[in-house]
């Protein structure tokens, strides 16, 4: 296989992974459990993320937690519970960390933000 097939299999792979098996919802999430599951070398999988989605492993993985987090703001969680809650439920460690995430990719709090009616495209974070 030639390494053009390889790279595009990790990161096919990394996808399902993490989209299909929702692999970010595990607070314990890196590199290398990442990497186990793919069977694939550690010190390549930074580089080919970093190529094909333009930012590193755990930005791409705090985006899919932030994504399924958006979802559950729209669907009502809020209503009935915490942002330290849902910031748990989505696969982060801490109140402050979600925060800190939701606000760099959205630019709101996950507070304002399920106050407000939001362009998801606009704000890039709709599924590719």
């Amino acid at each position: 296989m030639s390494d053009y097939n390889s790279e595009n299999s990790i990161l096919n792979s990394l996808e399902i992974h993490l989209r299909d098996e929702k692999a970010y919802l595990n607070k314990n999430i890196s590199t290398e459990t990442i990497c186990e599951v793919l069977k694939c070398n550690p010190r390549l999988l930074p580089g080919l993320v970093k190529e094909e989605y333009g930012m590193g492993i755990n930005r791409l993985v705090n985006l899919y937690r932030i994504r399924h987090a958006i979802e559950l703001i729209e669907d009502g969680y809020l209503k009935s519970r915490t942002v330290e809650s849902l910031a748990i439920e989505v696969g982060f460690c801490s109140r402050k960390t979600f925060y800190v995430a939701f606000k760099r990719e959205t630019g709101l709090s996950p507070t304002v933000f399920n106050g407000s009616v939001v362009d998801l495209e606009w704000i890039g974070l709709l599924p590719r």
